[in-house]
């Protein structure tokens, strides 16, 4: 029986995905997926060096849903560090979240 919380993002990224979709390419080495459904966010993080100094960052997110992108990064569904995306004239780097 699947976890009432793993169901509930489900459904609210489907939700999402078909409210607030918009069209990205994405890229693995050679193998282009061309015109797949992604919802663009973006966050914004801060940290705290030894020395005090406020570091403050902002990175673009992209929700996909895995089974779009089986064709370009496998059955596992999982982006990798170098895998890229595309969208709206720029070129972003796949990184590992956190």
């Amino acid at each position: 029986m699947p976890n009432r919380q793993a169901t509930a993002a489900a459904r609210l990224v489907s939700r999402m995905l078909g409210r607030a979709a918009e069209t990205v390419l994405y890229r693995r080495g050679a193998t282009v997926a061309s015109g797949v459904s992604s919802v663009v966010g973006t966050s914004q993080h801060e940290a705290v060096d030894d020395y005090g100094a406020v570091m403050k960052t902002e990175s673009q997110d992209f929700v996909f849903d895995p089974s779009d992108l089986t064709s370009v990064i496998g059955a596992d569904g999982l982006p990798e560090r170098g895998d890229e995306i595309e969208w709206d004239g720029r070129l972003y780097s796949v990184l590992p979240f956190g």
